[in-house]
């Protein structure tokens, strides 16, 4: 645990983030006893709740393991990455074998493989760089070939308009988008049509995850966001 000064010159403790690993002050960490989170203000991830005394003056890197066994070890102080190694191939690092007080060099001998990761939450995203803005439908032509759509496409801080037609690959960043298929409501009303009209979009050759668009409309991601615990470290993976 270290102390710096405010600009009052009143001290305060710090504590290395358990994913990030850079100082933040330890009220970021929730006190022991406590039932909600606290969150890293540099990462954002969540921390656990946790002993003060898990993080003190014999630890100065703040990777949970004290500097007199970091020493023994040959490990490098300057370095809280370097105890996240797999001596023994069991799965688990040194650190994780250390806080579980099992033998960092027998595999036999590891922590429940349950405490390894466990399942926090699963979750749909959005597709953030890109959003259909509109179809053109040329007058009294069902054939989906001379549909034209257009995209509103962000790289970085840019934005831009793509347009497409069917089958016709546009590369985003690192993915590249085809239209692949389009669903049309009954209605010859071109506003129903704008609004109603599913679009699905192949990307990068995934067939089976087609993204699904309607105009001005955030695309929910196909692919599922799952977020883990490992109950050991109390890291968020």
């Amino acid at each position: 645990m270290q102390a710096l000064s405010t600009d009052l010159m009143l001290s305060y403790k710090l504590a290395r983030c358990v994913h990030c690993f850079k100082l933040i002050p330890i009220a970021h960490y929730p006190k022991k006893g406590m039932t909600e989170n606290g969150e890293c203000p540099l990462c954002g991830k969540k921390l656990v709740p946790k002993k003060y005394d898990d993080i003190d003056v014999g630890d100065r890197n703040g990777n949970g393991i004290p500097d007199e066994i970091e020493l023994q070890m040959g490990f490098d102080l300057n370095d809280p990455m370097a105890v996240e190694i797999d001596s023994d191939n069991d799965g688990f690092t040194f650190r994780e074998e250390y806080l579980a007080k099992t033998k960092w060099d027998d595999p036999a001998s590891h922590p429940p493989l349950a405490a390894k990761l466990s399942v926090v939450s699963i979750s749909n995203s959005k597709v953030r760089n890109i959003i259909l803005k509109r179809i053109s439908f040329p007058d009294n032509n069902q054939d989906p070939n001379a549909y034209e759509f257009s995209f509103n496409v962000t790289e970085g801080r840019r934005s831009k308009t793509y347009f497409a037609r069917m089958n016709e690959p546009f590369k985003v960043g690192d993915n590249i988008y085809e239209v692949v298929s389009v669903e049309k409501p009954s209605s010859t009303n071109n506003d129903v049509l704008q609004k109603e009209t599913v679009v699905s979009i192949q990307r990068n050759e995934d067939t089976k995850g087609l993204l699904k668009a309607k105009v001005n409309t955030p695309i929910d991601d196909p692919r599922e966001t799952v977020v883990f615990l490992n109950s050991i470290t109390g890291r968020y993976e």
